[in-house]
């Protein structure tokens, strides 16, 4: 494979991977504001898929080509912007695997324990707090990557 192409594979992980954290932080705000637990329900399980999808295939098609187009090893540590861009990068990884993906799993079982015709639960409202907190640092996180990517120069 070229190294251009395997850079448009790159990008392309880029624009899934943000894409799907930016507008599934979006659309599921806009579901918990309805207060309706069928709609939340709906919205929460398509956050754990789309998740798995789009974010985690975007994140592997970007650590994949990512070691392909590092020159070396070496270059982690004598290069400070790819350094840093896997640090900002294995940061976001670990608050959505450690800490984001476990509040999904836990909103969505209190979800399927709700009355469809109820009010929302307590502990759900406290986990999306958490979920919103955590979740905006680890969008922010991979930004840092891309500006580091696209001004490296």
């Amino acid at each position: 494979m070229t190294y251009a192409t395997v850079k448009m594979f790159h990008l392309l992980g880029v624009v899934l991977f943000l894409g799907n954290i930016i507008v599934t932080a979006f659309w599921k705000t806009l579901a918990d504001r309805t207060g309706d637990v069928a709609i939340i329900r709906f919205s929460q399980q398509l956050v754990n898929l789309t998740d798995m999808v789009f974010t985690a295939g975007g994140a592997s098609l970007i650590v994949a080509t990512g070691l392909w187009l590092v020159p070396s090893w070496d270059a982690l540590l004598q290069q400070a912007w790819l350094f840093w861009s896997l640090a900002a990068f294995g940061a976001s990884a670990v608050i959505w695997l450690g800490l984001l993906v476990p509040i999904q799993w836990r909103q969505t079982q209190l979800l399927r324990e709700m009355s469809p015709d109820g009010d929302i639960d307590g502990r759900y409202q406290r986990l999306t707090r958490w979920w919103t907190i955590f979740g905006m640092i680890a969008t922010i996180l991979p930004f840092l990557p891309l500006w580091l990517m696209v001004h490296k120069g």
